[in-house]
């Protein structure tokens, strides 16, 4: 498993209207749709179907700059310089782990390492 940068998950990540399993992981996409579709390039087609271990949701930056999901999320709102962003929340664990500028490729080994 390789190592990447982690942050304090936020109090409101996992509200009782979305809890999973412990070591259930959520993967949250942060894109800028002028550039290209991270999620539709991972799913279906690079990544195995497994809705029992993780799901992937996708914020778009213009929708998600300064939003909600970064004060319940506990990390800072990334840049444009800086997306793709890969967030990965690991319930029942008050750390979750993120990957900066993420391709296909990179975004592809982040889900994989951790699945």
């Amino acid at each position: 498993m390789s190592s990447y940068s982690d942050f304090l998950v936020g109090w409101g990540s996992f509200s009782s209207e979305h809890k999973k399993p412990e070591g259930f992981r959520t993967f949250v996409l942060v894109d800028d749709y002028t550039l290209f579709d991270l999620k539709s390039k991972l799913t279906p087609h690079v990544l195995p179907r497994r809705d029992d271990r993780y799901t992937i949701l996708t914020i778009w930056h213009n929708q998600a700059y300064g939003g909600e999901i970064y004060c319940k999320g506990g990390v800072v709102c990334p840049t444009v310089e800086q997306l793709p962003v890969v967030f990965c929340l690991e319930h029942g664990k008050p750390t979750g782990t993120y990957l900066l500028n993420a391709t296909v490729e990179t975004a592809t080994c982040f889900v994989l390492d951790q699945i």
